[in-house]
């Protein structure tokens, strides 16, 4: 079948469109329907269209296909460190390209399990962009392509959503991940993968995790009711606090009112006494009451007489006053009318100043309007003088036209003498980069000369320098790592080895540099039986400062995989090597050369594919090979010679079989590893002897040539410099020239302030004058104006003090009058009542001074009694309101004594500094905390004990699940194999950690092979179409929209590749709704394609890999 390239942003019309949505139909939500790439990793831009269905993506190493599961895991969160790609998000940007990268990839977003389909639609697009720094943004995208959200939240609900793993290798087995698994990992570690691959091992450590947190929140509960407890005997003793508080309270109110009922009735006593002396005392204030009403009567009459001559006196003085005010008030009205004939004079004056100044500011105004009009006419005559200067500027200008002119004749001499001069300098560094040419290949023979002349030690140099580092340093790394102890206790569960470079060897050195370009990529690397061991060895590298080594992972054996027997004289790589046993002896005395010689070339065929690499003696017989000009032949077991991937030439030429040529894998004069040793050797010595005798005649013949081109450089930079010389001259006398023309100008400027000095005439003289003393008129007026404006403010401050005298004499003229009336008329009504009230006064005195002494005495009995009364009234009001008993104050002070005694036994009870109010509100703060707490102890209590039972179902239900998947993945794995002739079982031991495996594969001739329960026994191809069927089987427990697999076929020849396509086909057929991607390195067959729907195939090419 013929392989469909992957085409990239091509516009798909309308049909194409209805036919993909066709496609889609029916397929399952979080399927993957396309990715794009731009500036990641080797790709510059890039687009996939996938089908909802199987994918196959193809390609040769190289053309980015790893790239795109390194994308698919960047953009659904796995760190970069975790894709084994790169150690930060910044060195997944193309080194080439711009500073950012951008991953898309387009999901399927239709059916139950769509995710926000009313936000999204049918499709969702994530973006993620990544910058060189590391940091990196997210971006979801409806099915139109508009910006929903930026939240990594939102991506993680989409995951969960569509059910999508990326951690979960069923859900995306790497490149690392399939080599390491394929090749047949051992019984622990498939059951790490059944436990990663089914997720139980996430879910047993979520469980883990809640049973933990579960034991945490127990603890808080204890501690949470031993608080409760006290809280609890804190409100009760709060409580019996609160009730002795309150009967002490109640005993003080019966105190309280027994001592006011006392206190009163002292003051009840004391008021009975009061009342009847103030009764006494009424009766005589009545007697003197009468008495002095009769002697008021009379005094009134007597007292009228002497008012009417006080009246009169009073009048009369009034009458003087008024005069004296009269007379003050006409002084004060005569002074005031000086002072306002004075100041309306000075507003006189005020006037007529205003109106000079304005007179002569407009006078002022008119001369400076001349003067401007006089001052334009000048300017206007001053032009017509300046014509015969100007005359004079522009011959000065023409002249130094001239020079410019002949000035750039010279420049143009010049530039031809400095373009001489460049070329020449060209030649002479023409002949430098000769000259450093021959040095170099000099040095190249050099090095192939020092190389001839060693040989293993040469040899192990060579592979140091291929390592970046020295022979000293390799050497002290590898005694570092043999030293350690192995073994279960050990550092290392065996010793790695190599590097690969200085332990082999070509059988023929004739074949020395075909050999060397098939194993190129194997020379310096080490070996280790453990991903363990490889760490190891990695932190071993660092302690001794060696640079980090390229480890490679291959079971330890002495059971070499059988090389093909030479037919029809064709040889491959694997039958030149072998191990050199001196080497190994002496860099790794305790291993087993059988080992590491079985492992080594074990490691070639694997990585190397010696067993698939022709050797030519020259290209004739290289390219029969490659176009099969020879006969198609079988090798012993059956496999067609055609089958070869490339062959490889001495030199290290390699001519591959689909038609492509590679040259030389060194450049000349790189070192090579392996080197004859023999007496030929010498020869080739030689040889480089005389090439290097020869490059040096070379490099003397080009010396000569340099030093002659260079004498002539120097001849041409003297001519150069005394054409600068002349054109230098020539500068000075242009220069000289713009000097004079800057002094005409200058003298211009000199006759035009001359002309316009000299036309000023007396006009102007007489109109800045008339200017002058007009401003100065206007001075003199301003001046005086201000003059007799202060002597009006200052008249003004004069006639306020006297104004105000003015206005007080008057007020006072007028109080003075409305005296004088009201005294008239008073004694108008005091004439005639005064002679008859004489003697009854005399009578009436004598009655009321008897009166008076009894008022007297009595007064001081009353005041006594009430001073008593208010002292025993205020002592009681300090105790209480008043109030009526019924009791005697004997029974009162009984009663008292009783309730005092009991007081004082409750006191000593109690104990307590805090009053009654400071006690309620604690007790209804603690009461209240207590219900809350033990509330929401309850609840949690509640809770608790409902997510324990929880966990327990659960577990319980896990370890149900976990059989489950055991038996499943068992059966399922017997199933495919039976379905292709095979049986085996899965057996799972949780208690040991370990996954045991009994197959049984069918023979060629169709009988059954015995029964295995080692994977390592079978062949490379068998072990991985066994470890493919156990991942098929396993791929029911996982649920997930999507399945990426990368080189799946890397570990089997062509028979079992084309069974393990098959068996791919069959499982994923048989899954309804399920997306697979599948990428190799190599072709893909299917067989009866007709019957599977919805496959697609992917070619990646490295000439398309900028723009694809």
């Amino acid at each position: 079948f013929v392989l469909c390239c992957a085409m990239s942003k091509r516009r798909r019309s309308a049909a194409a469109r209805g036919l993909e949505d066709t496609e889609w139909e029916g397929a399952e939500a979080g399927a993957i329907r396309a990715i794009e790439l731009e500036n990641f990793m080797c790709h510059d831009k890039f687009r996939i269209d996938l089908s909802p269905r199987i994918n196959f993506i193809g390609g040769e190493n190289g053309s980015g296909k790893s790239s795109l599961i390194a994308a698919l895991q960047t953009i659904l969160g796995i760190s970069a460190q975790s894709t084994n790609r790169a150690r930060n998000l910044g060195e997944l940007v193309n080194t080439d390209g711009p500073d950012k990268a951008y991953i898309k990839v387009y999901f399927h977003n239709t059916g139950c399990d769509a995710f926000r389909k009313e936000q999204y639609g049918d499709c969702v697009q994530l973006e993620r962009q990544i910058r060189r720094d590391g940091q990196g943004s997210y971006t979801l995208r409806n099915a139109d392509g508009a910006v929903v959200s930026t939240k990594k939240a939102d991506l993680q609900a989409m995951l969960a959503q569509f059910n999508i793993p990326i951690e979960n290798p069923c859900c995306c087995m790497t490149q690392d991940m399939s080599r390491s698994f394929l090749h047949g990992a051992d019984g622990k570690g498939l059951y790490k993968f059944f436990r990663e691959g089914t997720q139980i091992a996430k879910m047993e450590a979520e469980y883990l995790t809640a049973s933990q947190n579960i034991h945490e929140a127990e603890g808080e509960l204890e501690k949470k009711k031993r608080e409760l407890e006290e809280q609890r005997v804190n409100v009760q003793r709060l409580q019996v606090l609160m009730s002795q508080a309150q009967e002490i309270k109640k005993l003080d109110e019966e105190l309280a009112e027994l001592e006011l009922q006392l206190v009163w009735c002292l003051v009840a006593d004391q008021e009975a006494i009061t009342a009847k002396e103030e009764e006494r005392l009424a009766q005589a204030r009545d007697l003197r009451d009468r008495y002095q009403a009769e002697v008021d009567e009379m005094n009134r009459q007597v007292n009228s007489e002497e008012t009417r001559n006080e009246e009169k006196a009073k009048l009369e003085a009034l009458q003087g006053t008024f005069d004296g005010l009269d007379r003050q008030l006409l002084a004060i009205d005569q002074k005031m009318g000086q002072k306002r004939a004075v100041q309306s004079q000075l507003e006189g004056q005020m006037k007529g100043h205003r109106r000079a100044i304005k007179s002569a500011e407009e006078a002022v105004t008119k001369a400076r309007a001349d003067l401007k009009a006089l001052e334009e006419q000048v300017v206007q005559g001053t032009q017509i003088e300046v014509i015969h200067v100007e005359k004079q500027l522009e011959e000065k200008e023409q002249v130094k036209k001239q020079l410019e002119e002949e000035l750039a004749q010279w420049m143009e001499k010049d530039a031809v003498h400095q373009s001489s001069v460049r070329e020449q300098t060209a030649s002479v560094n023409g002949r430098n980069g000769v000259l450093q040419e021959l040095q170099g290949k000099t040095e190249g023979a050099k090095k192939r000369l020092e190389v001839l002349r060693s040989a293993r030690t040469g040899r192990m140099k060579v592979v140091a320098r291929h390592l970046n580092t020295s022979l000293e340093l390799l050497d002290r790394f590898v005694k570092k790592v043999r030293s350690q102890p192995t073994g279960p206790h050990g550092r290392f569960t065996a010793t790695p080895f190599g590097p690969i470079g200085a332990l082999i060897r070509p059988k023929d050195y004739d074949w020395a540099g075909a050999v060397e370009a098939c194993v190129k990529n194997n020379l310096k690397q080490f070996v280790c039986n453990t991903q363990a061991d490889r760490a190891e060895l990695l932190n071993i590298a660092r302690e001794v400062g060696f640079q980090q080594p390229d480890c490679i992972v291959a079971r330890f054996t002495d059971v070499p995989h059988e090389p093909p027997v030479a037919r029809d004289g064709l040889l491959t790589v694997s039958m030149l090597v072998e191990l050199d046993r001196e080497v190994v002896q002496e860099w790794y005395p305790s291993l087993d050369p059988k080992i590491v010689g079985a492992t080594t070339l074990n490691v070639l065929l694997d990585w190397s594919r010696t067993e698939t690499a022709l050797v030519a003696a020259d290209r004739q017989t290289a390219m029969e090979v490659v176009y099969n000009m020879r006969p198609r032949s079988r090798w012993p077991d059956g496999r067609q010679a055609d089958l070869l991937t490339n062959c490889y030439l001495n030199d290290g030429s390699t001519i591959y079989m689909r038609g492509q040529t590679q040259g030389a894998t060194y450049k000349n004069g790189e070192p090579r590893v392996f080197v004859r040793t023999s007496d030929a050797s010498a020869q080739n010595e030689q040889a480089v002897q005389e090439q290097i005798e020869q490059l040096k005649v070379q490099i003397s013949a080009e010396r000569n040539q340099r030093d002659s081109l260079q004498r002539e450089l120097r001849k041409a930079e003297e001519e150069r410099r005394q054409h600068a010389g002349k054109k230098q001259a020539i500068v000075q006398k242009r220069g000289r020239l713009e000097r004079e023309i800057k002094e005409l100008q200058e003298e211009l400027r000199e006759v035009q302030d001359q002309q316009q000095q000299a036309q000023q005439d007396d006009l102007v003289v007489e109109l800045q004058n008339r200017v002058k003393s007009k401003q100065a008129e206007i001075h003199d007026l301003n001046a005086k104006l201000e003059r007799a404006t202060c002597q009006h403010q200052e008249m003004d401050e004069e006639l306020r003090p006297d104004q105000a005298e003015h206005d007080a004499k008057q007020k006072e003229k007028e109080a003075c009058q409305q005296a004088m009336k009201e005294s008239a008329q008073s004694l108008e009504r005091m004439v005639l009542e005064v002679q008859s009230t004489t003697l009854k006064i005399k009578r009436q005195e004598g009655r009321l001074e008897k009166c008076a002494a009894a008022i007297a005495a009595l007064e001081q009995s009353v005041q006594q009694n009430k001073q008593k009364t208010e002292l025993f009234a205020s002592q009681a009001a300090t105790v209480g309101a008043r109030v009526v008993g019924q009791r005697t104050r004997e029974e009162l002070e009984k009663l008292r004594k009783e309730k005092e005694q009991r007081k004082k036994v409750m006191e000593r009870k109690q104990q307590n500094n805090k009053s009654q109010r400071e006690l309620e509100e604690e007790y209804k703060r603690e009461l209240k905390a207590y219900k809350k707490s033990g509330g929401q102890l309850k609840d949690t209590d509640a809770a608790n004990a409902k997510l324990k039972q929880g966990l327990k179902d659960r577990t319980e239900r896990l370890k149900k699940i976990r059989k489950h998947c055991e038996r499943n993945w068992s059966h399922k794995f017997n199933s495919i194999l039976t379905h292709k002739g095979h049986s085996g079982c899965i057996n799972v031991h949780p208690e040991r950690e370990e996954v045991n495996l009994r197959v049984t594969l069918k023979g060629t001739d169709g009988s059954s092979s015995s029964t295995v329960t080692n994977v390592k026994t079978l062949s490379g191809g068998e072990t991985s179409f066994t470890s493919l069927a156990m991942l098929c089987a396993l791929w029911d427990a996982a649920e997930c929209p999507f399945r990426v697999m990368d080189e799946f076929d890397v570990f089997m020849d062509e028979s079992y590749r084309k069974k393990a396509i098959d068996l791919l086909m069959e499982v994923c057929n048989s899954a309804l709704n399920r997306q697979y991607i599948f990428l190799t390195p190599l072709g893909t067959q299917v067989t009866d394609l007709e019957k599977y729907r919805n496959v697609k195939f992917h070619t990646l090419f490295k000439k398309h890999r900028a723009n694809r």
